[in-house]
């Protein structure tokens, strides 16, 4: 953890180890920044304090694997790799995302096969996780939730790793089986229907994009996970033209304060209060983010709010 103080004039002299007595939400190298620093804090200190009240309500999921994930991952007693293997899921199939050591051995190229994953139900719901990119197969699981309907998904964003993938449609008629053998989801019946699961992705950002967009049909929903709206200022234009289409948006950040300073943002761009204010995410990721920029709770798409 950075200190907070850092790139203030002075260099840091040591690793941030001295915590705010009152948030305990940031960390200084030395009390001269702390004191330093403290002309900006005292702006969100009380605000830190109460989020670093919420920590237990945020750490608690209806997982008997809670404690190991959120607590033993967050004090760094364990690893995410050990976590996984101890499970034998470490690099197989969805969760070769989940450590960095996974990461370099992920290919963002390879096709979205329904039949990858070889796991049994209890690791891999048949109405499980996502991982957009690297795992679009898994949004079959739409047929599963949303029965009887077409649903069409654009994935837009400066992210998408290859030009070569910009445009790229994918089709999914059936959602993904466990290798249980006697789970429900080896009936047919149960996994394929006529409905279909349209994917395209978009290089680029959305505002930039719009006209491509707009050609097929007009969106119901927009969503931004982990957007990170007050760290990028292409956000802004993008904002501007969701406030414009009265389409319901749905953020989503890792952390309390990274949401409220998003919300900030989205009320200057649009004039109005939110139309969905900033609240837990049930569906949270339940591992713990490490190497945050604060000691508050963090987890992939912890909060969410809209406009």
């Amino acid at each position: 953890m950075e200190c907070a103080a850092k790139g203030r004039g002075t260099r840091c002299v040591g690793p941030a180890i001295r915590r705010c007595a009152r948030c305990g939400a940031v960390a200084y190298c030395s009390l001269s920044h702390q004191i330093s620093h403290w002309s900006d804090h005292e702006q969100e200190c009380e605000r830190l304090e109460e989020q670093m009240r919420d920590a237990d309500i945020l750490n608690t999921f209806p997982f008997t694997f809670s404690e190991e994930a959120t607590l033993q991952i967050l004090k760094e007693k364990e690893s995410r790799c050990t976590f996984l293997s101890k499970r034998s899921i470490h690099q197989r199939g969805i969760w070769s995302c989940e450590c960095s050591c996974g990461v370099s051995n992920t290919n963002h190229n390879c096709p979205a096969s329904i039949n990858c994953w070889n796991l049994p139900s209890t690791l891999v719901p048949c109405s499980g996780p996502d991982k957009e990119l690297i795992q679009l197969a898994v949004f079959g699981e739409l047929l599963a939730l949303i029965p009887d309907y077409d649903v069409h998904i654009d994935f837009v964003g400066p992210a998408i790793p290859d030009c070569s993938r910009d445009g790229e449609t994918t089709h999914l008629h059936s959602y993904v089986r466990c290798d249980d053998r006697d789970c429900e989801c080896k009936d047919p019946s149960e996994t394929s229907s006529g409905s279909v699961v349209t994917m395209r992705l978009l290089k680029g950002f959305y505002h930039d994009r719009f006209k491509d967009l707009m050609k097929d049909s007009f969106p119901h929903l927009i969503i931004a996970p982990n957007a990170g709206v007050a760290a990028y200022p292409s956000w802004m234009e993008t904002v501007e033209l969701i406030h414009g289409l009265n389409t319901p948006a749905v953020f989503t950040d890792f952390c309390e304060e990274a949401a409220h300073l998003a919300a900030c943002c989205l009320s200057s761009a649009t004039g109005c209060k939110l139309a969905l204010p900033i609240q837990l995410n049930p569906f949270r990721q339940p591992m713990a983010v490490e190497d945050t920029a604060l000691h508050v709770p963090c987890y992939s798409n912890c909060f969410l709010f809209g406009i």
